[in-house]
């Protein structure tokens, strides 16, 4: 037997009945009486017993007749009871609790507490299927949600098929969310065709270096450059070349030039059409022209001449020197559905 939570107003204990139950057994001080309750370890759902003893019913016990109220009576009990000595005696529907303690005059107290009232126990079957009806509900309510989101998502479908007939579906912090800069790269790109961007390097994400760029936009056609510029401009061009480690010009007359801002693309000048569309070199990242737009040793900075291969003035960006710092770069791999 272990004694647990000991207080003069509340004793707790473990005791085994004669058929070898384990029972918990609980005293009260309730309302100048003693309130004893017990419960199977394991069963305590379905079988309580619970008893109220009145103050004049336990001053007929001999040992408590000295005592003028329960308070005095539980220090008695809490240092009385013996561990070993303590027993249960079951029957149909009450049990006999012989309680014995330490003291030379008096050798036990029986109690005989009652089975309980199943109404607690009715209450818990309640709560138990009013759980189980809030498991099915939050069950419905997750399929609910379900179809919800499969609707959402064939919503999104839609929506983004739509767009594609009329814009590049592309997810870029460039672009963000100018449905008008999405709808002039569609029509210059093809118009005729559903499109789609896979983003292969971004500058603020994978940082500056001319290598980094090779090893992500290599072999791959065709690209779509996107820039914008600390001054706010931006623009780009488009090739089906690769891009290479190598040094080497390459030609497709496809390649050209473009200001989002001012809604302008630059095709190749008559003129040039058996000069280089891009230039590759492993110093340098995605040069159009003859330095239309070049980028060399770093993709922060960038370089745009005029009256070369694609641009007849400052179309990009109006710098003295032509030079000009850069907030973001992204390639892209373009693909049509």
């Amino acid at each position: 037997m272990s004694l647990i939570n000991i207080n003069e107003k509340n004793i707790k204990f473990q005791v085994k009945s004669d058929k070898n139950n384990l029972f918990f057994i609980q005293f009260y001080n309730k309302r100048n009486s003693l309130l004893i309750s017990a419960y199977y370890k394991n069963d305590f759902s379905k079988i309580e017993y619970e008893s109220e003893f009145e103050f004049s019913y336990i001053q007929k016990i001999k040992l408590f007749s000295i005592y003028d109220n329960l308070d005095e009576c539980f220090p008695e009990i809490i240092t009385g009871i013996n561990t070993g000595k303590n027993s249960i005696i079951e029957k149909s529907d009450f049990f006999i609790l012989n309680i014995h303690l330490n003291n030379i005059k008096y050798k036990a107290i029986d109690f005989e507490v009652k089975k309980k009232e199943k109404k607690e126990i009715d209450k818990i079957d309640e709560l138990y299927l009013i759980i189980q009806d809030q498991k099915q509900e939050i069950n419905d309510l997750k399929n609910k949600v379900n179809t919800l989101e499969n609707i959402v998502k064939k919503l999104l479908d839609f929506k983004n098929g739509i767009e594609g007939q009329s814009q590049i579906i592309i997810d870029s912090n460039i672009i963000n969310y100018n449905n008008n800069y999405k709808t002039y790269l569609k029509n210059w790109i093809n118009p005729d065709k559903v499109i789609k961007a896979q983003l292969l390097y971004r500058l603020s994400r994978d940082g500056s270096s001319t290598e980094t760029f090779h090893k992500l936009c290599d072999n791959i056609s065709p690209t779509l450059v996107l820039v914008e510029s600390c001054k706010g401009n931006k623009f780009g061009g488009y090739t089906t070349c690769k891009w290479s480690f190598s040094p080497i010009d390459e030609i497709d007359n496809k390649t050209f030039l473009f200001s989002l801002t001012k809604n302008k693309i630059f095709k190749k000048r008559e003129d040039k059409l058996q000069e280089r569309d891009i230039c590759c070199h492993m110093n340098y990242g995605p040069v159009f022209g003859g330095n239309d737009l070049l980028f060399k040793d770093s993709l922060k900075k960038a370089m745009s001449k005029p009256s070369y291969h694609f641009l007849n003035n400052k179309d990009l960006e109006n710098n003295i020197d032509n030079s000009f710092e850069v907030k973001e770069v992204e390639v892209y791999k373009i693909l049509f559905e």
